[in-house]
């Protein structure tokens, strides 16, 4: 850098001659000189050659230097003569100087010849620093590996593409070779994606087993199936064919698809499970299911007949030995509380008095009495008016009895007095044939004569006081206490009896209380009782395979056995009729021992209640029995049931399609619980008063609703009622005959009014279920989609054919062996096309298929709805005809007195009006499915916690090992369509592009009938408005609100269907617009690197049949990828354009570049770093080095200006700009804009990537922003480094040419400069010419071929076409002109070969003529000069021995030496800075008469003289033109001269006199300052420089100026006689000269003395004469 600086201070050094500072020059004598020489001559011998060939060289150099001189002690002499003047005068201190001066300005030009090889080697190094620098910042090699793997990989082939299908083709080829799912065996167990083998799934050879590498969940299935079915509607048989189950990942919403799991996410059977049996139930038991979300995945249940339950399976055995043992534990506890019980119940019968007894079995008798009145009462068989007198009789009857009790048993009364001679006595009638009682009394007879009947006693009707008669009173004591014993002895064996059959009595409550609760656990929870069921061990000791009832026998046996009393009690059984005394104390010794609470305390709520809840029990009594079950966790709390589904199969109910889902499938039915009193509305006329009331307010109506209308399982509470829309219709009761009704006299409804239609509501609902529209549709699509099948089949078999038809022909043309070595080659590529050609048809073959397959299941189900509906309206016709006969059957029994009264025919019609609704609701009901859809039933396995892999990303490459980020970016931009401007072919086409369409397109093919993503199960209104939700599309806080058409049209966007996610036909868009930055408004489509190969797939399909890139609206497709290759440690970003233009086709292009940012991690990284602030400090000091020069311009030459006079000047500072900014922008980039960029590998943007429908719904919130900013901040990377490396590339041609301005001191080093300033100007009128006559070839190309040729079809291309044609390639010509016909290939073969002979043969030969000619010139002049190697040579050998003077060299002078002494001789002080010469331009001058030359000021002169030789020709009086001042006052004395002469005219015709006055006077031409300004301008203009006299640097060799130096010193001799001859001669003419100038003298004085004459000027004029002669 400090070179540069120096270039021109050498070179002025070197043009420096003698005269230079005599001012400060010190006067030497000559003594001082030879003192110098004297001392020289001292050196050592081998020295002394070498200053004699020093001295040679320094006497040449005065003489150059001498004639340059321009005074102050310069001698000029000539070459010749100054070589003697040095040897003759060497004592003259002139002569002396002169030499030193010459000696100097010698070694000077050596040392500026040094400095300038100095400058340009030390420029070349630092350029090479410059150039290593840049190599290692890029690492081109490095970059151009990754570059050529990903074009090799994603760019496609040709440049042109014809349909948007090409370009899904590449985006497919693109994403199906780099999406591909983790290979097994390969050594790495990529979690989650790969996972330990179980089941049929996994990677045993990766990831080892399951089993072995985690815990593992057991868990039982159980489903149940009961697909019995109402007749007349589907088969049971065809629900159990249709119906389908599968255990499969659970999905985060029924409808999106399924969540990222650990294990994978396919279903564990890999064919779903069907059914065999109509009824039954079925367990699996599976072993290893790892832990995640899982579901029980039921499809095509349309009718609810599929129930089921997932349980952990060691809970299940847990759960059943548990639940085993409380039950067994809590029979014991129940049917010991039970013997309690009835123990207690014994013991307090045992302490009953007789009085006590006998009114309990009065007070049974009167209430069995009263209850068989009022049944008669209500029956209508007993009259109102003799209920009330039966009453009173019995109320009578009863309290004389009672009376006759309590007088029978008063103590000390007649009766217990007289009470042996009573019952002894004989005085009572019997069967011996007495008079009855009655003829001695007045008294009632006994109802049984001669016995005591205790079922039916004799009672009397009056007391002993009313009785007169003795014998009455004796007979009704005796009999009243005869009564009592006879009860009291049957109640005491009746307790006996109860004790001796108490304990089966017991066995038989609890076992029926134990079948109630195994019964309810069969229900509840079926797979425990099931498990419970499968346990048949007898050995009550071993508790694990006991059965429950080997445990509940055990439990009872061991408590009697442990209890003596039981023993006892039971040996009292075998005495008939003991004692009360011991039947009580052997009773109260058992109900002692039974009355411990740890006894008799059951285990869950006894006697039992539904709904039952077997997880509740009283867990003080468990804590009673455990020591029975030691080591069983029974208060264990466990979860059961994982998942549990569709109870109404679980608890055994056939027809649970009357109550599923009625809100949605039947609303008519779908009840609400209303209080009579609250319903106002619709009002029915009541037939009993005839006003018109609330129809819930009438009894008929009440039982209607309640039969009909559906309100939950618990139904309504006491006082409300179900009410729901079939029963509010006030016409339900019309063909009900009312005929003691006030309205109309027979009935609410005239006779001659027909009765409304009961069919109508359920006929609008089978209609509306079945759409023959749809199924049309669906058949038309069917029909279409099996003819395209049908026709892509039959191309398929004539391509396969055609393929085998051509692989035999080439295997027979290829059967010579001699060619089979060349033709392999070939021949393998054929049938790998082949091969991918039938790989491409199977495909396609198969995507067929599937969107058929879809397109008949979705018929299937239309046609299954439709048969359905069907089947609904015929038996709803059928039983319309039922119920019409059956009221004419009413009628007719009414009209023949069959019914016993009105209210019986009317609650017969009533009961069938309520009868026919229910009929209709279950034929409705049995023919509307449930519902439509696959039903998910969602469980988590997360009992062990396993450890979740960590957070992982697919790992998708380009090539071998350059990893995708986040994915690839797919972005669509497109057109609107509007009508074109001109309208005049409006009838071919009138649309035409017009702005940007950003609005919603595409449509989802999930819902898209014929396409492979087609899925039936979803095409319904609740599951699409469920996927496509408008409310969630709703976002108050940025203003989103969705939209919808509510004007009264019938098109669509109606609620729930908004106009941002359906089109107008209520179908979802497929695609929505999102802007990101970096890209224009449009459409990202972005394919995650999470997708796996299937999902991918599923991906490119949506694109593909969702209309998402097309032909018509699309007008740009970008396609962005950005890669990581770590072993070099690059990033590469590549965007593949697809422009789609408006003539038809589509351009490809594409960008490939790479970038490093990790720039400082490594040892290299940091060692470049170093060189990079070495290289910035150069670069600093570069800038200070052209400021010096700056300043130094304003310095020597005034001006800053001065320093741009030099065009080098300009590449110096430009250089230095640009270089210095590209150091800003490294260090930007290096330590800012690389520092930041940190891209993630992986965005969150779509909600769920493995959705089934909407996969394009995004996340909220998402990274779209975050990852369209990395690609936007790749991009901006990328394009800042191809600046820095641009401006870096400028920079490098600038030092080239720096590089040129330093070689330029050298003729032969500087022959390309010298070569191109010599021609420049023949250059610039070369390529003038060459340009217009290109350009105007290339215009001509254009407007001639440009319509049909590509090579022409622009100007740019025009242009480069020419220009490959200049260089040899004339692609044009052979693609476009030989194959062109007709005029077109005369004109272009004239265009080619016209082009060719005029530019390429003429032109371009001109054009090497005027190089070659200034080429030869510039070598001619350098050839004669010394080579630099011959210069290097001494300045290297004098510069080493300068270094090593102290160590090889003792005796060699310094360099600063001798410089300094040669100044000092030169009388100069060597301390102060010696000023440079500026070098001056030499002049113009104008060359006229071959070798004459005229400079400025003489052609200044000539123009003047010129001008007054002109006019004073013409006019003696001639003067220069006046100044502008004095031109006006002339002009105006003119105008006035003109006047005075007109005679003071004016107006017109005095302007056009004072005009023609002017004219006629002469003017002058110029003025001097004109002249002067002239002469500069035709000197600017014509002017040349000087010619030089010759290279002075081009000196003669030193033979030849030894030759020329004796030739010299012969011509001097000569010279020196011929000298002294001319010597002599001149004195003597001296001497004649020396007389005639005193003659002269004299005859001057003469004249001078004589009188002047009259004129001075004659006599100034002859004296003028005189002196001439």
């Amino acid at each position: 850098a400090t070179a540069t600086r120096n270039v021109d201070g050498a070179r002025r050094h070197a043009r420096r001659g003698v005269a230079d500072g005599n001012a400060n020059r010190v006067p030497y004598t000559s003594g001082a000189m030879m003192g110098m020489f004297s001392r020289k001559k001292k050196a050592e011998p081998e020295e002394e050659a070498e200053e004699e060939e020093e001295e040679e060289d320094e006497d040449e150099a005065p003489t150059k230097g001498a004639d340059k001189g321009s005074g102050g002690g310069g001698v000029e002499k000539a070459g010749n003569e100054y070589d003697l003047d040095v040897e003759a005068d060497g004592d003259d201190p002139a002569t002396a100087a002169t030499v030193v001066a010459a000696l100097y300005a010698k070694y000077k030009k050596n040392y500026n010849r040094r400095t300038d090889y100095v400058a340009l080697f030390s420029f070349l190094v630092f350029v090479s620093f410059y150039l290593s620098i840049l190599y290692l910042q890029r690492s081109a090699e490095e970059a151009y590996m990754l570059t050529s793997t990903l074009k090799s990989a994603l760019i496609p082939e040709d440049s042109e593409m014809g349909s948007s299908q090409d370009v899904r083709d590449w985006i497919e080829d693109v994403v199906t070779t780099t999406w591909t799912d983790a290979r097994c065996g390969d050594g790495r167990c990529e979690a989650p994606f790969e996972f330990p083998e179980y089941g049929r799934f996994g990677c045993k050879a990766d990831c080892d087993l399951l089993t072995l590498k985690a815990k593992i969940t057991k868990i039982q299935i159980d489903i149940y199936y009961n697909f019995s079915h109402p007749k007349g509607s589907v088969s049971p048989i065809d629900l159990m064919q249709d119906a389908k189950w599968n255990l499969c990942p659970m999905e985060v919403d029924e409808l999106i698809g399924p969540k990222k799991i650990f294990h994978g996410a396919d279903c564990y059977y890999e064919e779903d499970n069907g059914f065999e049996d109509q009824v039954g139930h079925k367990v699996f038991e599976i072993d290893d299911i790892p832990d995640g979300e899982w579901s029980i995945v039921v499809k095509k249940d349309i009718f609810l007949k599929v129930a089921g339950a997932v349980r952990p399976r060691i809970n299940v055995t847990l759960e059943a030995t548990n639940k085993r043992l409380l039950l067994a534990a809590h029979y014991g506890q129940v049917r010991r509380k039970m013997e309690l019980t009835e123990y207690n119940k014994l013991l307090s019968t045992l302490t009953k008095t007789n009085l006590t007894l006998a009114n309990a079995i009065l007070d049974a008798a009167e209430m069995k009495e009263n209850g068989t009145v009022i049944a008669a009462r209500a029956a209508k068989t007993l009259p109102e008016a003799n209920y009330t007198a039966s009453i009173t009789l019995i109320q009578n009857k009863y309290k004389l009895n009672r009376t006759m009790a309590t007088v029978a048993l008063t103590p000390g009364g007649y009766c217990q007095s007289n009470f042996v001679s009573l019952l002894n006595g004989t005085t009572w009638y019997n069967t011996t044939g007495k008079e009855p009682l009655s003829k001695a009394c007045k008294c009632e007879t006994p109802g049984s004569w001669g016995t005591v009947n205790g079922s039916l006693p004799i009672f009397v009707s009056s007391g002993p006081s009313v009785c007169k008669c003795y014998e009455s009173v004796d007979i009704a004591c005796s009999e009243t206490m005869r009564w009592i014993m006879i009860e009291w002895r049957r109640h005491l064996g009746q307790a006996w009896t109860v004790k001796a059959a108490l304990r089966d009595a017991v066995t038989i409550a609890a076992d029926k209380e134990m079948a109630t609760l195994l019964d309810w656990l069969s229900s509840l929870s079926p797979v425990t009782f099931f498990e419970i069921n499968q346990i048949k061990g007898t050995d009550p000791e071993k508790l694990a395979e006991a059965s429950l009832a080997a445990l509940q026998a055990d439990n009872i046996n061991k408590e009697r056995a442990k209890d003596p009393s039981y023993t006892a009690l039971v040996a009292a059984t075998q005495t008939n009729f003991p004692r009360v005394e011991q039947l009580r104390s052997f009773v109260t010794a058992r109900a002692t021992t039974l009355s411990n609470v740890s006894l008799s305390t059951p285990i869950y709520i006894s006697p039992p209640i539904y709904p039952f809840n077997f997880t509740t029990y009283n867990k003080a009594a468990v804590q009673m029995i455990m020591p029975l079950y030691p080591g069983y966790p029974l208060e264990l709390d466990l979860k059961l049931d994982l998942v549990e589904w569709n109870p109404a199969v679980l608890e055994r109910q056939d027809f649970a399609f009357m109550t599923c889902n009625l809100d949605a499938r039947a609303p008519i039915f779908d009840g609400k619980c209303l209080k009579p009193a609250d319903v106002v509305a619709p009002l029915v006329a009541d037939p009993g008063t005839g006003s018109m009331t609330p129809y819930l307010r009438q009894a008929r109506f009440q039982k209607l609703c309640d039969a009909v209308c559906y309100c939950d399982k618990i139904g309504c509470p006491t006082g409300s009622y179900c009410s729901c829309e079939i029963c509010r219709r006030t016409q339900q009761f019309d063909t009900v005959v009312y005929p003691n009704s006030t309205v109309t006299g027979r009935k609410l409804l005239g006779w001659d009014n027909p009765p409304s239609d009961f069919t109508l509501p359920y006929r609008r609902h089978l209609l509306q279920t079945g759409s023959a529209t749809d199924l049309d549709t669906i058949l038309t699509a069917v029909k279409d989609l099996s003819s395209k099948q049908a026709s892509l089949d039959t191309k398929i078999e004539g391509v396969k054919k055609a393929q085998e038809v051509q692989n035999s022909a080439a295997e027979e043309h290829h059967k010579d062996k001699a060619l089979e070595n060349i033709i392999k080659a070939g021949f393998d590529d054929l049938k790998k096309g082949h091969e991918s050609l039938s790989k491409s048809l199977e495909e396609i073959l198969a995507k067929q298929q599937q969107a058929l397959a879809a397109a008949q299941e979705s018929l299937r189900i239309q046609q299954r709805t439709n048969a359905l509906a069907e089947a609904g309206l015929r038996q709803i016709e059928r039983l319309a005809k039922a119920v019409e006969k059956q009221r004419e059957s009413i009628q007719a029994a009414y009209a023949s007195g069959a019914f016993a009264n009105i209210e019986q025919y009317i609650a017969i019609q009533e009961n069938a009006v309520v009868t026919r609704e229910i009929k209709a609701k279950e034929n409705l009901l049995m023919n509307t499915p449930c519902q439509m859809k696959v039903l998910y039933n969602s469980f988590e396995l997360a009992n062990f916690n396993n450890t979740e892999p960590p957070i992982a990303y697919r790992e998708r490459f380009i090539g071998l090992n350059n990893r995708v980020i986040a994915g690839m970016l797919i972005y669509i931009e497109r057109k609107n369509l509007v009508e074109c401007e001109s309208n005049r072919f409006e009838g071919i086409d009138r649309t035409c592009s017009g702005g940007r369409d950003i609005s919603s397109f595409g449509v989802d093919p999930v819902f898209k009938l014929g396409t492979p993503l087609y899925n039936p199960d979803y095409d319904n209104f609740e599951t699409l408005t469920k996927v496509y939700n408008c409310t969630e599309f709703a976002n108050p806080d940025a203003g989103l609100y969705p939209t919808y058409n509510m004007s009264n049209a019938s098109n669509g966007n109606k609620p729930p269907f908004c106009m941002e996610l359906y089109n107008p036909r209520d179908i979802p868009y497929g695609f929505r617009h999102k802007s990101i930055p970096g890209y224009s408004d449009g459409f990202p489509y972005f394919f995650d690197i999470n997708l796996s190969a299937d999902e991918a797939q599923r991906w490119i399909d949506f694109m593909t049949y969702g209309l998402m890139i097309d032909d018509v609206k699309t007008e740009k497709v970008t396609a962005q990828i950005v890669v990581y290759n770590a072993e070099l440690g690059y990033f590469g970003n590549v965007m593949v354009f697809f422009e789609f233009t408006e003539g038809g086709k589509i351009e490809v292009s594409h960008s490939v570049n790479t970038i490093k940012v990790e720039l400082y991690e490594t040892t290299d990284d940091w060692v470049r770093f170093a060189m990079e602030i070495l290289l910035t400090i150069g670069a600093v000091h570069s800038v200070y080095s052209e400021i010096l020069d700056l300043v130094e311009s304003k310095r020597t030459r005034g001006s800053y200006l001065a320093y741009f006079s030099s065009m080098w000047n300009y590449i110096d500072v430009a250089s230095i700009t640009i270089h210095i900014g590209t150091i800003f922008m490294w260090f930007t980039f290096g330590w800012k804009m690389a520092a930041e960029f940190s891209p993630d590998i992986h965005y969150d943007i779509y909600k769920n990537l493995e959705a089934s429908a909407f996969i394009t719904n995004l996340k909220v919130p998402n990274q779209m922003s975050e990852m369209g900013a990395l690609f936007l901040e790749m991009k901006d990377l990328v394009t800042y480094l191809q600046l820095y490396m641009t401006l870096s590339g400028i920079n490098i041609i600038l030092m080239l040419a720096r590089i040129l301005k330093l070689m330029d001191f050298q003729p032969r080093l500087g022959v390309i400069t010298h070569t191109l300033a010599l021609a420049t100007a023949d250059l610039m009128h070369f390529f003038v010419i060459f340009f217009m006559i290109f350009m105007g070839y290339a215009f001509i190309g254009h407007v001639i071929f440009g319509y049909a040729s590509v090579h022409f079809s622009d100007m740019t291309a025009s242009v480069n076409s020419l220009f490959q044609n200049l260089l040899g390639d004339i692609t044009y010509f052979m693609e476009d002109f030989k194959s062109a016909n007709g005029l077109t290939f005369i004109v272009g073969m004239i265009y080619f070969y016209s082009f060719n002979i005029f530019v390429l043969m003429i032109l371009f030969n001109f054009l090497l003529a005027i190089i070659c000619d200034a080429f030869g010139e510039v070598k001619a002049n350098a050839s004669e000069s010394v080579s630099v190697v011959t210069e290097l040579v001494p300045m290297i050998t004098d510069k080493w021995r300068t270094v090593f003077s102290r160590v090889a060299y003792p005796d060699h002078i310094p360099e600063s030496r001798v410089r300094r002494q040669l100044r000092i001789w030169k009388g100069e002080n060597p301390d102060e800075e010696e000023d440079d010469e500026v070098e001056e331009a030499p002049d113009k001058v104008f060359k006229y008469s071959d070798a004459k030359e005229l400079d400025l000021p003489g052609l200044k002169r000539v123009l003047r003289r010129c001008v007054i030789e002109t006019y004073q020709r013409n006019d003696a009086k001639f003067l220069l033109r006046p100044t502008s001042k004095e031109k006006r006052i002339d002009d105006i004395a003119a105008d006035i001269a003109a006047e005075e002469e007109g005679g003071g005219g004016g107006g017109i015709k005095g302007f056009f006199s004072r005009r023609a006055s002017r004219s006629k006077r002469k003017e002058a031409l110029a003025t001097a300052e004109e002249i002067e300004a002239a002469a500069e301008m035709l000197m600017e203009q014509v002017g040349e420089e000087p010619e030089a006299d010759g290279d002075e640097e081009d000196g003669p060799t030193e033979v030849e100026q030894l030759q020329e130096s004796l030739e010299k010193l012969l011509k001097a001799q000569q010279k020196l006689v011929e000298g002294q001859v001319k010597v002599i001669e001149g004195q003597a003419k001296m001497a004649d000269r020396q007389d005639r100038l005193s003659e002269l003298e004299k005859r001057i004085l003469n004249v001078l003395e004589q009188p002047p004459p009259s004129s001075g000027g004659a006599g100034m004029g002859g004296m003028l004469s005189a002196l001439k002669k």
